[in-house]
């Protein structure tokens, strides 16, 4: 079976990774039997760092794609539109 490219499908993943991850700190420390793992403040500390560290590294490879979209922009729009080799093979191939 074939996996989907979009990237809907890796957010979707991401998604249910991340709350699998957080059901599992929730509800698996408190079963460890270890007393200072089943605190409720340490467990909602884990979660957050959690999802402070996902959406950190999101918004990070957000901004790296933005700033190298614009430097491609910047960099396609001092060429111009004639910018490659298309005019002269069309020449060349009409001179054939």
């Amino acid at each position: 079976m074939r996996m989907p490219r979009g990237g809907w499908f890796r957010v979707v993943l991401m998604i249910l990774g991340l709350a699998a991850l957080c059901g599992a700190i929730w509800f698996g420390l408190p079963m460890t039997g270890v007393e200072w793992l089943a605190g409720f403040w340490l467990r909602v500390g884990l979660i957050a760092g959690v999802l402070t560290l996902a959406f950190t590294i999101w918004l990070v490879r957000f901004i790296l794609r933005r700033r190298a979209a614009r430097r491609w922009r910047r960099i396609v729009g001092t060429h111009g539109p004639r910018a490659g080799d298309a005019e002269e093979i069309g020449r060349a191939e009409l001179s054939v």
